[in-house]
């Protein structure tokens, strides 16, 4: 982002501290606006989350929290150690059954915590206010976020960004030339071991600081300490290495083939790449795993105008920055991109690179009418196609979480009626034209619905049949009924 400020280079305190807060509490109001399909949504996005509430209604809270806030090697690396996040999962799915409001709305605020965080981070590069605030906004609304925020079981990618973001702020201020606080050390390095204990992919904290300090030094031209930059690089380091220290059988486990689904080939790198650097721009793709079925013309729009973002920032600020923003955007993709599946909510840490990248094209000088009415257009036409995006994956989830409480209230009847309590196992087979994969999300890997003493759930005709099983059939209309 550009650090030039017309406001005599004071960034966020040119106007003291009241308007910034004013500005912070209008962007949480932004965010919950933006989100009210999220908030609306009466169910949930995938197994995830009804796991941790069967966790908990089988063994208590107290017992999820010992087990799930443990810090272990695991039997494979993508076997999640994230206590953090975790812990604060276990809370949302206390009211997933009764107000699922409740767990929306806390993935929402989440995430207004990471947008408040853009706009300070705005602040500590330099940047005036309009255009912190600029980039803020274009983080709140971004399609990069979006199916993060409305999935609860992903709430970990907001974690880890937020200890992130907060580690760039506190790392700025060290690297410049200037005197430091003593403070910001251990802050540092509380910052990065937070990341690392919400998300795995937090391990590429060191590199991301590496990228911003060369970017300080000969994107814009600023004074860096090498120095202070190195160490405080390696404090952010220490967490990271302990942590990996720790789950090195898991990785051995998994670079030997046993992670299953999580087992990386680079076979799958090239097409993963050009699929996340698609997804903001890629109309009709929620969660990417059916992005292969788009028509070639929405692939080619979708990374025609983000190489288009790239030149511009290459035009506007030089090579150094359009490169600098590649490397932001992809680098918390490194721990994934190998792997043999896409998802979008990995995208989340890449939504303030792009946030930032964007409001620094808007130009400081005074332009002449014909070049601001074709910037307009241009901004305008961004915010447009990126704004459509953010909606159509809300659409999506909405539409999807609606299905998912009908069928879960239907079952719930469908259960209460002879014969079914008791069975083993009860199989949901989809008509012609329903969306079982709605209802496997919903109970997939729960050993029994309904406590210790309710039936196996499964759908489909794939899983094997058990002595004893009823029947149930899932409608078009998302209604689970007997046959």
């Amino acid at each position: 982002m550009s650090t030039e400020s017309p406001e005599g280079g004071r960034g966020l305190r040119a106007s003291g501290a009241g308007p910034a807060w004013r500005d912070m509490m209008l962007l949480l109001g932004v965010v919950l606006v933006a989100h009210l399909l999220v908030l609306a949504n009466p169910g949930f996005f995938n197994h995830d989350e009804w796991q941790r509430l069967d966790e908990i209604e089988r063994y208590g809270f107290r017992d999820y929290a010992s087990r799930y806030g443990a810090l272990q090697a695991g039997p494979d690396f993508g076997f999640p150690v994230r206590p953090l996040g975790f812990l604060q999962q276990g809370v949302s799915a206390l009211f997933m059954k009764t107000v699922p409001l409740v767990p929306h709305l806390i993935d929402v605020l989440i995430h207004g915590i990471a947008v408040v965080q853009v706009f300070l981070l705005g602040g500590v590069f330099g940047a005036p206010r309009k255009r912190a605030m600029a980039a803020a906004l274009l983080f709140a609304l971004s399609p990069l976020t979006t199916l993060s925020v409305g999935w609860v079981g992903a709430s970990f990618d907001r974690w880890y960004v937020i200890f992130v973001l907060a580690a760039v702020a506190l790392f700025i201020p060290l690297v410049r030339r200037s005197p430091s606080e003593a403070w910001r050390w251990p802050a540092l390095l509380a910052c990065s071991a937070a990341a690392i204990l919400s998300k795995e992919t937090a391990m590429a904290l060191p590199g991301l600081l590496l990228v911003v300090a060369v970017w300080m030094r000969w994107g814009i031209g600023q004074a860096v300490d090498v120095r202070r930059a190195a160490f405080a690089i390696a404090v952010c380091t220490l967490p990271i290495v302990a942590y990996l220290l720790l789950r090195w059988p898991a990785i051995l486990a998994t670079l030997g083939g046993a992670g299953g689904p999580y087992s990386p080939s680079m076979s799958f790198l090239f097409t993963n790449v050009l699929t996340y650097a698609a997804q903001p721009f890629l109309i009709g793709a929620t969660d990417l795993q059916g992005a292969r079925f788009l028509p070639d013309m929405a692939w080619g729009f979708a990374l025609a105008a983000h190489l288009a973002l790239v030149i511009a920032l290459a035009v506007r600020h030089g090579w150094a920055t359009s490169l600098a923003y590649v490397a932001g955007y992809l680098l918390f993709l490194f721990p994934v991109v190998a792997l043999p599946f896409v998802a979008a909510h990995y995208l989340y840490a890449a939504g303030p690179v792009m946030a930032f990248a964007l409001a620094s094209l808007w130009p400081t000088r005074p332009m002449s009418g014909p070049q601001k009415r074709m910037l307009g257009i241009v901004a305008a036409a961004t915010v447009l196609v990126l704004g459509v995006r953010n909606l159509e994956i809300q659409a999506d989830l909405y539409r999807q979480g609606r299905c998912q409480a009908l069928v879960v209230a239907t079952v719930d009847a469908a259960l209460a009626g002879p014969g079914f309590r008791e069975a083993p196992q009860v199989r949901i087979l989809g008509d012609a034209g329903a969306p079982d994969y709605i209802a496997n999300r919903t109970f997939f890997g729960r050993p029994a619905y309904a406590g210790v003493a309710g039936p196996r759930l499964v759908v489909g005709p794939a899983a094997a049949e058990v002595a004893g099983e009823r029947i149930l059939r899932m409608r078009p209309d998302c209604l689970v009924v007997p046959p």
